[in-house]
């Protein structure tokens, strides 16, 4: 199996999981409001949204990562094909 095959592979997996934690985090701010006016009588909505913010804080990491991994290995895509296509052209041909 060729390099490039792999890293792709690789790549298609981490550019997937990070979609899905994007559609995940974003499922769960779906309605939210960027300001709320809460008063005293709106514990439980407070209570909700620290919920939801916790929950958001929990994905954050594991997106940041998943973005890192994603952009190194389209790098490493792109330097394997890269590779791949000079080893082919300084190849003489028989």
């Amino acid at each position: 199996m060729h390099y490039l095959t792999i890293v792709f592979i690789v790549w298609a997996v981490a550019a997937t999981v990070l979609l899905a934690l994007l559609a995940y985090r974003s499922t769960l701010t779906r309605y939210e409001e960027d300001c709320l006016f809460l008063g005293d009588c709106n514990d439980h909505q407070h209570k909700e949204q620290e919920t939801i913010l916790a929950r958001v804080r929990k994905v954050q990491p594991a997106v940041r990562v998943m973005t890192v991994t994603t952009c190194i290995m389209s790098a490493a895509l792109v330097g394997t094909f890269i590779f791949q296509l000079v080893q082919q052209l300084n190849t003489p041909a028989s």
